[in-house]
């Protein structure tokens, strides 16, 4: 997720250095920060999930904590999903 976010930044930046080629966005600028919130979340959940994933092999066991963390972060992300949805239409 990290690789699409740096992909799309990159190419709505390139409309300063090449016009004919680059992308443009013609939605409104809370629509991109809600985009990158979104991609923000899933990058956080997966984080999240690596380090739940690490303490479980060094340890045995889970950490809850860490699993509740990815859970609240799995509902945020389905939240902010729901209003950008909500706004493109």
């Amino acid at each position: 997720m990290s690789a699409i976010a740096f992909f799309v930044t990159a190419m709505l930046t390139e409309l300063d250095k090449n016009p004919k080629t680059a992308v443009k966005f013609n939605g409104d600028e809370h629509l991109l920060i809600m985009i990158y919130l979104i991609f923000a979340g899933v990058i956080a959940m997966g984080v999240t999930i690596f380090f739940a994933g690490l303490w479980q092999i060094i340890f045995g066991r889970r950490n809850m904590f860490l699993i509740w963390i990815f859970l609240t972060l799995i509902f945020l992300t389905l939240v902010v999903g729901g209003v950008f949805r909500a706004f493109a239409e």
